[in-house]
Parts: structure tokens; C-alpha cells; sequence
């Protein structure tokens, strides 16, 4: 799948056309922002795994302040110093053009959205949306949209490890 592509849940489809996100590593602890809205595909090739151990911009960094590069705000993935950066950016449409996005993040005490990933085997060497997991939750859940920190947002961050898998 790609993004563009299609899926049909329930009768109804949803075409995905935004995905961005945080990593962090460990090993330079840095944060990779990534944005698969222009890619062919929903995966991320990484070439060391075994690096990437969280999704999102942790308290830590976010307390320190914005910076440049990856972390710099023109980029689209900070909304104030109050709510911090956003951790991960999906936005869909389904067939009759009703426009669902969900902005998650939140850093500071019970709001916090940044997440750990589960820990890919030694051959997993790419990081795969799985689009269709996201739908169906966000369905099962009756949400519409999340574009604050909050209860919501905390929610599909503890579901992080549902939606992105690493696969060889």
C-alpha cells in the first residue's frame, strides 16, 4: 500500500494521503523526522534497526527547546510550547470526501505520547504503517479526529506498536 492507495473497511473506503512522523535513537539520540506523504510506499527502510527505540519527541527534548534540522517547527510537526511537537500526522479521506486527520502528541505528565517501539528481530529492516490497523481502530473507537494533546491522543499512542511494524 501506498499512499493514494485505497482501503475498504466496513463498507466504506479511506484513502490515506498524510503520514509523518518522529524516531528516536538511541544510539546518536537524535530524532528522524519521517514523511511517507510523497513516498511510493508506507514502509521506511531502515539500515540498523536495532537504533530506533521510540516514536515521537520525548518531554526531555521538548522541555529543552525547539531546535533545527528535523526538530525545526517551519516543518509542520509543532503546534506551541504549551503542547509541544506532534509525534505522529495521519490524515485520510473516505469516499465521500469527509476529511479525517489525527495530530497526536503531547509530552508533560499523563498527555505524553511519545512511545517505545516493540524491538525488531535482527533480519527486520523496515518500518511498516499498517494503514488499515489505524482505520480500524480509530473506527472501533469512535474517533473522528484528534488535533490536541489529551485523553484521545494518549490513546493511539498506546497503540503505536499495533500500527507500525518492523518487517525484513
Amino acid at each position: 500500500m501506498s499512499i493514494g492507495d485505497s482501503i475498504k473497511i466496513n463498507n466504506s473506503v479511506y484513502t490515506l494521503e498524510k503520514l509523518t512522523f518522529y524516531l528516536y535513537t538511541n544510539s546518536t539520540k537524535k530524532y528522524y523526522l519521517i514523511d511517507l506523504s510523497d513516498s511510493t510506499r508506507l514502509s521506511f527502510n531502515v539500515s540498523d534497526t536495532s537504533r530506533f527505540v521510540g516514536l515521537g519527541v520525548d518531554s526531555t527534548q521538548t522541555m529543552q527547546g525547539v531546535y533545527d534540522g528535523d526538530l525545526d517547527p517551519a516543518l509542520g510537526m509543532f503546534w506551541t510550547w504549551q503542547t509541544g511537537y506532534i509525534n505522529l500526522k495521519v490524515e485520510y479521506k473516505d469516499e465521500n470526501n469527509e476529511e479525517y486527520q489525527f495530530h497526536i502528541g503531547g509530552y508533560s505528565g499523563s498527555q505524553n505520547t511519545f512511545r517505545p517501539l516493540n524491538s525488531p528481530s535482527k533480519t527486520s529492516n523496515t518500518l511498516v504503517f499498517q494503514f488499515e490497523k489505524f482505520v480500524g481502530f480509530v473506527l472501533g473507537n469512535k474517533l473522528n479526529s484528534v488535533m490536541s494533546p489529551g485523553k484521545k491522543a494518549v490513546l493511539i499512542a498506546d497503540n503505536y506498536n499495533s500500527f507500525f511494524v518492523f518487517k525484513p
